[in-house]
């Protein structure tokens, strides 16, 4: 092994998740009221980068408030030209949609993501999540083991731990 890979820990990746968030929310003319929601860490127990068990993501919820119904689309298409401005790439862009549209991107750098959404009732909902991160920032001796089993060809103890999850705005 060559090292330990070193990423954001999870409490940085909390702090980059608030940043992308709270830019993205201050593009919200009129202003809109950000009312915190669901704050979670996940296991990324199905990564799709190929990197090794024992990782997390981070994901966190907001609610603008304060936006009337009518506004939403300009809300939608001025955060479209924000992110398309400052690093972003569109994953899916469903803006047109009559019910429950959404923008979801991703950004080129550090590959947060961000999506804005809309639900039934006509509320603006802002969330996001990380990439894949240790949550000490370097894999704890127990990950890096479980590694060098998967390249043995050993199966990895799960040790109780959870049943994979599955998130519907990303694939870990």
């Amino acid at each position: 092994m060559t090292g330990p890979m070193q990423t954001l820990t999870e409490e940085q990746a909390f702090a980059r998740l608030e940043e992308h968030l709270r830019q993205a929310i201050a593009q919200v003319q009129p202003a809109a009221g950000a009312e915190p929601g669901m704050r979670i860490t996940v296991p990324c127990d199905d990564p799709t980068d190929g990197g090794p068990p024992g990782r997390v993501f981070v994901e966190a919820h907001y609610w603008l408030r304060g936006v009337p119904p009518e506004r939403n689309r300009a809300v939608l298409d001025a955060l479209y030209d924000y992110w398309a401005a400052h690093g972003y790439h569109v994953l899916s862009d469903q803006r047109t949609l009559e019910q429950a549209p959404q923008l979801k991107v991703v950004h080129h750098e550090d590959s947060f993501v961000v999506i804005l959404r809309q639900n039934l009732a006509d509320q603006l909902e802002i969330l996001g999540s990380s990439p894949c991160v240790w949550p000490e920032g370097t894999p704890s001796p127990e990950a890096e083991g479980e590694g060098e089993a998967q390249r043995d060809g050993a199966k990895p103890s799960t040790n109780g731990s959870q049943p994979p999850t599955t998130d519907p705005t990303r694939s870990h």
